[in-house]
């Protein structure tokens, strides 16, 4: 084998080394990244947990008071009483919204 064709095999073997290295670095990069998604995403399935928690207890609340109201408001035969209840239902459900 000449000089010249050894030396460009030399060079081609650098640039790939080269390019080997660079590769490594960015899949080591894309590695770190993966790791960082992955606690983040775990921390943000716990707050969803907690999140899922408060709401399930505020709709049963929201549905024990609904229930409760409704009793009242069978047990009421006053029109007045009734449209006091409603427009309280509606507020009531305007506050949740908020």
């Amino acid at each position: 084998m000449s000089a010249v064709a050894q030396e460009m095999r030399e060079r081609e073997t650098a640039q790939q080394n080269k390019l080997l290295d660079q590769l490594h670095n960015t899949i080591q990069q894309t590695k770190s990244y993966a790791v960082r998604i992955g606690e983040e995403l775990q921390e943000q399935d716990a707050m969803l947990g907690t999140l899922q928690s408060g709401v399930d207890r505020t709709t049963a609340e929201t549905r024990r008071q609904n229930a409760s109201i409704l009793q009242q408001l069978h047990e009421s035969n006053h029109k007045g009483f009734f449209l006091t209840v409603a427009i309280l239902v509606v507020i009531v459900i305007m506050l949740l919204l908020v």
